[in-house]
């Protein structure tokens, strides 16, 4: 005959020790108090802090802050490019920047893209001229309208 130790957890006929249970029950409470103030905490965060969507579909191709710092209102702290629509910034000369004007067509050609031509829009002209090596000119945002191209070099 085997004689079961009453303090054994194998023993399943020894009624629990009320301390024990008590004690549980306290970190049970203990447990739901944390809960429910991290619940807090994480709304709070919530609504000082919400998620920022953009507008459109595209694509972040800049990150100005990092976890844990402080963004000012109006600070850029992404910058998310749209999958439709292309940019690229050229440098006119002080002698041509008359002729050119908001909206008017204009044509890339990438380089990258076997020298390929595409149809594009002025869309920006910067009101200030750069001096880069003597050369006065201005910045002009021009825009891709398509990416099929209308011309391939030969």
């Amino acid at each position: 005959i085997a004689l079961k130790d009453a303090k054994s957890p194998q023993n399943s006929d020894a009624a629990p020790d009320p301390i024990n249970v008590q004690n549980k029950q306290y970190q049970v409470e203990i447990a739901e108090a944390a809960l429910t103030s991290a619940q807090a905490e994480l709304e709070q965060f919530l609504q000082t802090s919400p998620e920022i969507k953009a507008p459109f579909d595209g694509f972040v191709t800049a990150v100005n802050v990092e976890g844990g710092d402080v963004v000012a209102k109006g600070a850029v702290a992404v910058t998310v490019a749209a999958n439709d629509k292309f940019e690229t910034k050229i440098f006119v000369s002080e002698l041509d920047i008359r002729q050119v004007q908001i909206g008017m067509p204009a044509t890339v050609q990438v380089l990258a893209a076997g020298g390929a031509l595409y149809p594009a829009t002025v869309t920006a002209i910067s009101p200030t001229a750069t001096n880069q090596g003597g050369v006065v000119s201005y910045e002009v945002a021009v825009g891709l309208q398509s990416t099929q191209p209308i011309l391939w070099p030969a």
